[in-house]
């Protein structure tokens, strides 16, 4: 097992972690079901209201995205939620009947495969049966494409960016499927690119040892210990710690433990993938945990009486607590692509004599407070900012954190304002992997993060505007 050594990041023990057992599974009254996520956009519609589906139909499908569907989590009575020019921008199921298909009821299920089209025909049910959005692409952020031959696969088992589903608790009792689901991702690639997969460091679970005894004989995949440092888990910071490049060309897949748990449920067992874990984490939380969900689950409903106060002033955030959306809770509900719902203190409160508090439990980076000589302490995340921005004073936090190469976040704050495109494509603004790290740091506030996504957003812009000319 190699040992992995990357650059920057942020090691952090966080309190407020949401704990390993998963808990029974959680039954809404209703179903709202976004037909956008983050990469995804189910624009072909495949029910009329009224409907009544079963679990497992599909509702919708995007056609950008190889018609990945959109599977009802449960049966129910279809509804729609529409927005602007009366477009559809949830489906809804109520009258909800709390049932799952034990298997998969389509027709003409594939028992077997054609060896010279095995690997087309596990992408195609691997798609038709609701988990194509458990993998992802590098550098390209978008979904995979089917029809396009990857350099290669990164599996990474551990989840480093605060209060994201972790690994051991997906895994625990899960080994066998796990591995199987391992055997059936080598027989989807249909050749011999190379498949890395990532591990934490020995621990109390001891997951690393484990994985690697069920991965034993696995001559086609390459074990890596990882250490919890975010954003260290991402693909780009793995595949520049191997010394691999990935293009857009010849892109590299990447997929986490559910992915791989989901290619067993669904290639091997024949069952669509209709529910997914969740993290529910952040000091908000009153007893932080995993819980087994389903894909449009109302956010005030999963957290009704979960919540450490409930008249508290709370900023609810999807997804990780340095890359997800901050939602309305009374209006959100989870995505196909959700797999987190963290809440954190706003903070927008006034310390009385806050100057003089030793700050055992707040984390910094410039040691101002005490928890610099008390590592083993947890620290507590808010959504606290302290305060106003001020000018960059070229400290270099940002590039000490950054887990890429020779970038420097700074500059972009220089060259964005001045709409020096040339020179923010020279800095590297596209090696970017948009992890948050730099504006976590930023003893200035800037905004490092934001300012990065405008230069790009910029650069297309310019791209598009000189393709018309």
């Amino acid at each position: 097992m190699r040992k992995l050594r990357m650059k920057g990041g942020l090691r952090v023990k966080w309190e407020s972690r949401p704990t390993a057992p998963i808990e029974a599974l959680f039954t809404p009254s209703r179903l709202r079901l976004p037909v956008k996520t983050l990469r995804f956009h189910f624009s072909e519609i495949k029910v009329a209201a009224g409907d009544r589906v079963r679990a497992g139909q599909e509702l919708a499908c995007a056609p950008d995205a190889s018609n990945a569907p959109l599977l009802a989590p449960l049966g129910g009575t279809v509804s729609f939620e529409t927005g602007k020019k009366n477009r559809v921008e949830a489906i809804c199921l109520d009258d909800l009947e709390p049932r799952e298909p034990s298997r998969d009821e389509r027709p003409e299920p594939p028992n077997h495969f054609q060896a010279e089209t095995q690997h087309l025909e596990i992408r195609r049910r691997f798609i038709e049966g609701g988990g194509w959005h458990m993998i992802g692409t590098f550098p390209d952020v978008g979904p995979a494409d089917p029809q396009t031959q990857p350099s290669g696969v990164v599996i990474s088992c551990v989840k480093t960016e605060p209060f994201l589903p972790r690994g051991h608790a997906l895994l625990k009792n899960n080994l066998r499927e796990f591995s199987v689901g391992l055997e059936t991702l080598q027989r989807m690639l249909g050749g011999y690119e190379s498949i890395h997969m990532v591990v934490g460091p020995p621990g109390d679970t001891d997951l690393a040892a484990q994985l690697k005894e069920h991965c034993r004989g696995y001559a086609w995949l390459q074990v890596h210990e990882l250490s919890p440092t975010y954003p260290h888990d991402h693909p780009a910071a793995i595949l520049q710690s191997l010394g691999t490049r990935a293009t857009k060309e010849q892109p590299y897949w990447c997929i986490w433990t559910e992915g791989v748990l989901a290619l067993h449920r669904i290639v091997v067992t024949e069952r669509p993938a209709l529910k997914r874990v969740y993290a529910l984490g952040g000091p908000g939380v009153r007893r932080p945990c995993h819980v087994y969900g389903y894909p449009g689950t109302p956010i005030k409903e999963l957290l009704a009486g979960r919540l450490a106060d409930n008249n508290g002033d709370y900023c609810y955030v999807k997804g990780g607590i340095f890359t997800g959306q901050e939602v309305d809770p009374e209006t959100a509900s989870l995505d196909a692509e959700d797999e987190a719902v963290n809440v954190l203190d706003r903070g927008a409160y006034r310390r009385m004599l806050g100057w003089l508090r030793p700050g055992a439990r707040d984390h910094s980076v410039t040691r101002a407070f005490l928890s610099t000589f008390l590592p083993g302490l947890p620290k507590r995340l808010t959504a606290r900012v302290g305060g106003e921005g001020r000018a960059c004073v070229q400290c270099g936090s940002c590039e000490d954190v950054c887990p890429i190469d020779n970038l420097m976040p700074y500059l972009f704050h220089r060259y964005l304002p001045l709409e020096m495109i040339d020179e923010m494509e020279k800095a590297g603004v596209w090696l970017c992997i948009e992890c948050g790290c730099c504006s976590y740091v930023c003893p200035s506030k800037i905004p490092l993060l934001s300012e990065i996504k405008q230069g790009k957003h910029v650069i297309l812009e310019e791209l598009a505007e000189m393709e018309e000319d």
